[in-house]
C-alpha cells in the first residue's frame, strides 16, 4: 500500500469510531474498526492479561485487512491500532504482551490523531470504569514518551471533523506532492 496510515487514538468515549465514520461518509476513507471492542463484547467473562494477546492478532489482522484491499488508497484510517493495545495493556494489567513493542515497531504510522474525552460518558460491556480523563493523560504521556507526533483532536464534534478534513487535506495534498516528485521521501 502506498497511501498514508492515520490512526485515531485516545481512551474510551473520545469519539474515535464516530470521527473514523465520519471521514469515510465525507471524503470516502477507508477505516479498520477497532478489534477489542468487538472481542470484548463478544467475550462471557472479565479480560484477562492473556486476551490482550489474541486482541492484537485481531487487531492487526483488521489492520492488514485494510491495506490489502485498499491497495490504491491515498489514505486509510485505523480505529485504534497496536499501540492502543499497548497502552490499554499498561493501564489495565501493567504489562504488555512480549514482542508487542517489536511488532508496533514494524508496523507504518504516518499520522497520529489523540482523541480527548469531552463526550458524555456512554457505559456499555467493552468499557471500565469512567477513567477517561487520566487514560487520556496516559494516552499523551505515552506517545509523548515514544517520541510520537501527533495532533490533538478536540471540541465538539463539528470542531474534530473540521480538524480531520483539514488535515487529510494536507496529508492528501503531501501525497500529490509525493507522486509529482516535489517532495523527498526522508521527509
Amino acid at each position: 500500500m502506498g497511501g498514508k496510515v492515520g490512526v485515531l487514538i485516545g481512551p474510551e468515549c473520545s469519539g474515535k469510531t464516530t470521527l473514523a465514520e465520519s471521514l469515510h461518509r465525507e471524503f470516502g476513507i477507508p477505516y479498520s474498526e477497532e478489534y477489542a471492542r468487538e472481542y470484548v463484547l463478544n467475550l462471557a467473562r472479565e479480560l484477562v492479561f492473556p486476551d490482550v494477546e489474541l486482541i492484537v492478532k485481531g487487531q492487526l489482522k483488521n489492520e492488514q485487512r485494510l491495506k490489502v484491499d485498499n491497495p490504491d488508497a491515498d489514505l486509510v484510517l485505523m480505529d485504534t491500532n497496536l499501540l492502543s493495545s499497548l497502552i490499554y495493556s499498561e493501564w489495565y494489567f501493567g504489562q504488555v504482551p512480549k514482542g508487542l513493542g517489536e511488532l508496533i515497531e514494524k508496523q507504518r504510522y504516518d499520522r497520529y490523531f489523540l482523541c480527548r474525552p469531552e463526550f458524555d460518558w456512554v457505559p456499555d460491556p467493552s468499557r471500565g470504569p469512567d477513567t477517561s480523563e487520566s487514560m487520556f493523560s496516559f494516552f499523551q504521556r505515552k506517545l509523548e514518551s515514544l517520541n510520537v507526533p501527533y495532533l490533538m483532536i478536540e471540541g465538539d464534534s463539528k470542531r474534530r471533523v473540521e480538524l480531520l478534513i483539514k488535515e487529510v487535506r494536507r496529508l492528501n495534498s503531501v501525497i500529490s506532492s509525493d507522486r509529482s516528485g516535489e517532495l523527498n521521501h526522508g521527509s
